[in-house]
């Protein structure tokens, strides 16, 4: 069974129940609806949106979590409309021919909202890529496409399974299907990309090698150009320096789920810039007496990259500032165009009223943690957001019974010009938590309406009270933040993948009780 990383631990999260209480800022309610056993789901997954509402995909427990599960494979097509009512649902067919498919991802593209399904053929070494497309009207799907079948013939060693992952050009012209294949250890074997025009017609294949031979290579994210060109961007770990990790990042050199600094000034960023004749060239990021804690990658407008993230100057390796650098791709060269210092904004969280009881130690706690990065946001006026969320891992007790837990609280905010100068940096207040990181990792909503910037998130870090936060920013860098409705139901949050912005100006949220009882909410902004 393929196991769906990406959404692994996230079962009995984003929730809205008949027991909230909404605040009178225009919220609308969705009808609560009953599912059998067979017919709920475990994670769901927004795909497209028209004038008749927004669709989702919604994808079974056996999809998410190994072993025995109560339910079937079934996934379904969900429309709500702008009034969050669910108007219809329908099983969704991925047969190719008869042959069962596996869900891979959705790409909405000119408008038409494709759904990509692999078939593989383990005796053969071969994955074939189909794309269907999603009749709207009737929820379903149409006849399969056969896209492309890669072959892994020349790969004498078994592998247990194949990961793939889509990365669309800024202009949706270009889709990158990159993949890995790891054996039952985890370990990556072999990894390659085929890259895609709009009409699904194959450009080129890469499915060379590396030569990682000066070290260790932990593989960030991948991203393509409105022209095609493709970069990968890593962290390198040199063979000569000393560090812990060396056995497990052997084994876990896969595209990460997330991109977020270690403790220690152990590693380098490098980007890999790829041609289409198979060839590839490695771009060195100099950091110089600085060290670049986290960084994301994204391919600016003129068509030169943008490195956005953290840096520190400290002993701790603690973050203090926000970075941007600019690689200008016709001469690899690598200029940092900006930095803003921190301060002690982020050496203490900034509200711990909602914060749970039992912390077993104190400050020094605090002064350990990490930003985990979401993906650069290409802004309407031009310019670039880069969001870090803060994370403390912090050790809690209950009574004599000491656990850890996984703090996230406040967001880094980093905003960027589009000639990749730092205009700004604002911190947003939240407190969760978690037992386990994965369950939060980019636990907000953020989006631009207006010209100003907005996030909704969950505030949940008492077990008896839980409110549910909208923080708008001006585009004059001024805050306001609007409860949307308060719950003490322990099962009640917002994640991204759930949210939906319809029609520009309404945010469109999920929830459910146990995934047996489900509604919709939305907020007009």
């Amino acid at each position: 069974m393929k196991m769906r990383l990406s959404v692994l631990a996230c079962i009995c999260l984003a929730s809205m129940v008949p027991t909230l209480t909404w605040a009178q800022n225009g919220v609308e309610i969705g009808q609560m609806v009953k599912q059998t056993m067979k017919e709920s789901w475990a994670d769901i997954e927004p795909i497209g949106q028209d004038e008749q509402g927004a669709y989702y995909l919604m994808i079974p427990y056996s999809e998410v979590i190994s072993g025995p599960v109560v339910g079937d494979r079934d996934f379904y097509f969900a429309l709500i409309n702008e009034h969050a009512a669910l108007v219809n649902k329908k099983v969704a067919n991925f047969s190719v021919d008869g042959k069962e498919s596996d869900y891979e991802f959705t790409q909405e593209i000119n408008g038409k909202i494709m759904v990509f399904s692999t078939v593989e053929e383990k005796k053969a070494k071969t994955v074939t890529f189909y794309a269907q497309e999603l009749d709207k009207k009737n929820l379903s799907l149409t006849s399969p496409k056969k896209v492309v079948q890669l072959s892994f013939a020349k790969l004498k060693r078994d592998y247990e399974r194949a990961i793939f992952k889509a990365e669309p050009s800024r202009d949706k012209s270009k889709l990158l299907i990159s993949y890995s294949l790891v054996n039952d250890e985890n370990s990556i074997l072999t990894f390659g990309y085929v890259l895609l025009d709009a009409g699904m017609k194959e450009m080129y294949t890469w499915d060379g090698s590396l030569d990682m031979s000066d070290g260790i290579y932990m593989f960030d994210q991948f991203r393509v150009s409105n022209k095609g060109e493709v970069y990968l961007l890593t962290r390198f770990f040199d063979n000569k320096k000393d560090y812990s990790k060396n056995a497990s990042l052997k084994k876990t050199n896969i595209l990460s789920a997330t991109r977020s600094m270690e403790y220690k000034a152990n590693y380098d960023h490098r980007i890999v810039r790829f041609d289409s004749n198979g060839g590839s060239k490695i771009i060195p990021v100099p950091a110089e007496k600085t060290f670049y804690n986290a960084l994301d990658l994204g391919i600016g407008a003129d068509g030169n990259l943008l490195l956005i993230g953290f840096y520190s100057d400290n002993d701790e390796n603690l973050p203090s500032g926000a970075v941007c650098l600019k690689v200008n791709t016709k001469t690899n060269t690598v200029t940092e165009t900006g930095k803003k210092d921190f301060g002690a904004d982020f050496l203490m969280p900034s509200d711990i009223s909602i914060k749970n009881v039992g912390l077993a130690a104190g400050k020094d706690q605090f002064l350990s943690y990490r930003f985990i990065l979401s993906d650069i946001q290409f802004n309407k006026n031009g310019g670039y957001t880069l969001i870090g969320e803060r994370n403390v891992a912090q050790q809690k007790r209950n009574g004599n019974v000491f656990y850890t837990v996984n703090h996230m609280d406040d967001l880094a905010v980093i905003d960027v010009n589009a000639a990749g100068a730092i205009t700004g940096v604002y911190k947003v207040e939240k407190s969760q938590q978690a037992v386990d990181m994965e369950i939060f990792n980019a636990s907000y909503f953020y989006t631009e309406y207006n010209g100003s910037k907005y996030f909704a998130f969950a505030n949940m870090g008492k077990p008896n009270f839980k409110e549910n936060v909208l923080v708008k920013i001006t585009p004059d860098g001024k805050q306001t933040k609007e409860v949307m409705y308060t719950t003490k139901d322990a099962e009640v949050t917002i994640r991204p993948k759930d949210c939906v912005l319809y029609k520009g100006k309404k945010l469109i949220m999920y929830g459910n009780k146990n995934n047996r009882y489900v509604r919709w909410a939305a907020k007009t902004f």
